[in-house]
């Protein structure tokens, strides 16, 4: 779903995110580990006064986390894109 406005995004939804690969042993040098919480893995965006947050498979997850898009609304810069887990 494009995001109306007059401002234009790097990145205009739908977008694919990286996605984990299974591996057999961890990789050497400077890496940090967390565990894998349960969630919805997500991509927020924001243009002027729109948000929409979209699944890893790109499917609309904003009905799902109102009170997240209201709060995106008041924090955030104008324009803005993040990735996460909701």
């Amino acid at each position: 779903m494009p995001l109306k406005g007059s401002t234009v995004l790097d990145v205009q939804p739908p977008v694919e995110p990286m996605l984990a690969k299974l591996g057999d042993e961890l990789p050497v040098g400077g890496y940090f580990y967390e565990p894998k919480w349960d969630g919805f893995r997500a991509i927020i965006f924001r243009r002027e006064d729109e948000v929409y947050i979209q699944s890893r498979d790109s499917r609309p997850l904003d009905r799902y986390f109102r009170s997240c898009m209201m709060r995106c609304s008041s924090v955030c810069r104008r324009t803005a894109w993040w990735t996460g887990r909701l």
